[in-house]
């Protein structure tokens, strides 16, 4: 929510640009859900300046364990 605030976006007008309800924002934003990777890709390919890390500690680890399975 910090890095949402400081961009001084709402979670309404985040949720527009993501295409997903402002319900949705605000379960992430509160802990009630977890960020999908699916998600992730959406702010990168929106280019939305927001950490992916912060919103996903475990990003890492789910990018290595996808490589490993490419292998």
């Amino acid at each position: 929510m910090r890095y949402r605030l400081q961009q001084k976006m709402s979670q309404a007008a985040l949720a527009r640009l993501l295409g997903v309800s402002r319900m949705r924002v605000n379960r992430i934003e509160t802990g009630v859900r977890q960020v999908s990777i699916e998600m992730l890709v959406k702010i990168a390919e929106k280019k939305i300046d927001l950490p992916l890390a912060a919103l996903r500690p475990d990003l890492k680890a789910i990018l290595r364990r996808k490589r490993r399975r490419r292998e």
